[in-house]
């Protein structure tokens, strides 16, 4: 192992957390559960050379003070423009300021790539900065925890801001501990007295105690992930993983994705932050990288890159899949944990299906009513689509859900047929201008020839929608109708009614979806919960310029969907992302070809 010391430059440094918050309080939270002591914080950077590959070391030692945070920040920034594969950064502090601690917290937690930490004494303010690793080990000695108060409750007010502090620092240790995947209580333990902490029959931790770990009881609890002899002990082993090899890596060992892919976690850490409200904290990361067939387009719902590489985060339940034409369902299974919520499932290979498993699909098609002048061509898409779900709801982050296999141009009459069929999710789109289309999905266990025999298209509904969107319930005075908007949308199963250029947070677009059923056509939104209100017949300009509509809504049913009828004025409520629209109905008609 090869060291080269890199000497960091010492700058003062101002705390953003102290600024933000009352100078009386400021003066208490810098004293409080994180005394400094007498020594200086002595920070060391150090590149040891792991499998061919340059990773930074950083080392924390000695008491935090202001003067020392900035250095210990700008050294973690400057390891991580290297972009390595991983940090290690080892703990032999007793803390010190707490104000500093959160600042060195925040900028581990927001690092781009993974971080490991040796703690050989995380006491006081280290507690907070351990939370922020992605993965801990502690040395044989190691010890963490008991975070101790320095401040003397001796009035009222000072015990209440006190609380407070101690409720703000719960909640920062709840926030980094949750994110990279660590047990939150036992951090909380650790710096609150008036919580308990047990796990199965047994009693961690009593109501007026802080709890202390030593290396074989963070073991035992599950926040070590081993004990090493030494640093050397801390760099992930390669292994390959044997039929009987349980899932979990032995105490003293990790076995980590290579440093290429390891590159992913960036996105695979963003993923599991941006997605924990609707995870609701459970669920893993899985990374890996897809061997694709030359010419073949994977219907996939996870983004993969040029190199083939992808992260992605599953929910509990959930399987990634990836489908291709003529090619077996690829099922990822779960691979080996190698961080905490981060898997790797290694590299995926598609298996091309036996000739005598390929199946055929066939039949004809017509429009119900011809153009009476020019022809109008049917197109015929064989596709697949990817409805294994990956999150809690039916979200995904990207990726080629749909893979189109091969589009036949037709006219009306024609037959058609497409070959070739592994028994995977395909479907069938038949669509022309002015017409309804038909989605025909493909039983993956049918085999052989499967006979779809005659299909038609019926003519597509016309509506007309006068509209006002995003309007303010509150301040109905205020509302601008100077200009309301109209569409004129053919419902074919395929248009949207785009009421709205806002988007949410996640960038989706706000539109309805508009369904042709056999007694109209059906109104529905993409999220729940939402509410349609059917104000009556009448027209938009009336809606206006008489508002008393709005005290009534509390009085009428809403419903999730409408069926839209003609002449009839709709209000549109989404709460949850704050979204409405006032539109009227105009006369329906069928489509022209």
């Amino acid at each position: 192992m090869k060291e080269v010391l890199h000497p960091a430059r010492h700058r003062r440094c101002t705390f953003q957390l102290v600024k933000k918050i009352p100078l009386a309080l400021a003066l208490v939270f810098i004293g409080f559960v994180f005394p400094a002591f007498g020594s200086v914080v002595r920070t060391e950077t150090k590149v040891v050379e792991y499998d061919g590959v340059s990773v930074p070391l950083i080392e924390i030692s000695g008491a935090l003070k202001q003067s020392g945070v900035e250095k210990i920040v700008r050294a973690l920034r400057q390891a991580e423009s290297t972009k390595p594969p991983f940090i290690v950064i080892t703990f032999d502090s007793q803390g010190g300021e707490l104000a500093g601690a959160l600042e060195i917290a925040d900028t581990i937690n927001s690092l781009s790539v993974p971080t490991i930490g040796l703690v050989n004494e995380g006491m006081g303010g280290s507690v907070v900065m351990i939370a922020a690793v992605d993965q801990i080990y502690f040395s044989a000695e190691g010890v963490c925890g008991a975070a101790s108060s320095a401040m003397v409750n001796s009035t009222p007010e000072a015990a209440d801001m006190a609380r407070k502090i101690r409720t703000y620092l719960g909640t920062k240790m709840k926030f980094y501990a949750e994110a990279n995947g660590h047990d939150a209580d036992i951090f909380l333990a650790m710096t609150d007295p008036d919580t308990e902490l047990t796990r199965g029959a047994k009693v961690w931790k009593t109501k007026g105690n802080l709890l202390r770990l030593t290396a074989p009881k963070a073991l035992a609890i599950g926040l070590s992930a081993g004990t090493v002899e030494s640093l050397a002990g801390v760099f992930p082993i390669r292994k390959n993983k044997a039929a009987d090899q349980p899932d979990q890596p032995a105490p003293s060992e990790s076995i980590v994705v290579p440093p290429e892919l390891l590159q992913r976690y960036l996105a695979a850490k963003q993923i599991k932050v941006e997605y924990r409200p609707v995870f609701r904290g459970e669920g893993e990361v899985l990374v890996g990288s897809l061997v694709r067939p030359d010419g073949v387009i994977v219907a996939t719902r996870t983004p993969i890159s040029k190199d083939g590489s992808f992260a992605t985060a599953v929910y509990p339940g959930r399987k990634l899949i990836f489908y291709a034409h003529g090619y077996d369902a690829l099922v990822v299974d779960q691979g080996v944990k190698v961080l905490p919520s981060l898997r790797d499932v290694g590299a995926q290979t598609f298996t091309r299906a036996s000739p005598e498993r390929l199946r055929s699909v066939a039949g004809n098609v017509a429009l119900d009513v011809p153009a009476s002048s020019t022809p109008v061509q049917i197109e015929a898409v064989l596709g697949i689509t990817n409805s294994a779900y990956l999150y809690r709801d039916h979200g995904h982050r990207g990726g080629n859900i749909s893979a189109k296999v091969k589009t036949l141009t037709l006219n009306s009459g024609d037959a058609f047929r497409f070959e070739g069929l592994s028994a995977i999710p395909y479907d069938l789109k038949l669509s022309a201008s002015g017409y309804i289309s038909r989605k025909l999905p493909i039983d993956p266990g049918a085999s052989g020839e499967i006979a779809l025999g005659s299909l038609s298209l019926t003519r597509a509904p016309v509506l007309e929608f006068n509209y006002v969107a995003q309007l303010d319930l509150k301040a109905v005075a205020d509302w601008d109708t100077s200009a309301p908007g109209t569409q004129r949308v053919t419902c074919n199963g395929d248009t949207r009614f785009t009421y709205t250029d806002v988007r949410d947070k996640h960038r989706n677009q706000f539109y309805l979806r508009l369904n042709p059923l056999e007694s109209g056509v059906e109104a529905s939104f993409w999220a729940f919960p939402c509410r349609f209100y059917d104000l009556g017949q009448g027209v938009l300009k009336t809606f206006l310029d008489n508002r008393e509509w709005v005290a009534r809504l509390a009085e009428l049913k809403p419903a999730d969907r409408a069926v839209l009828q003609p002449d009839h004025v709709y209000f549109f409520h989404e709460p949850s992302r704050g979204t409405n629209c006032l539109f009227a109905v105009g006369p329906a008609g069928p489509g022209a070809p």
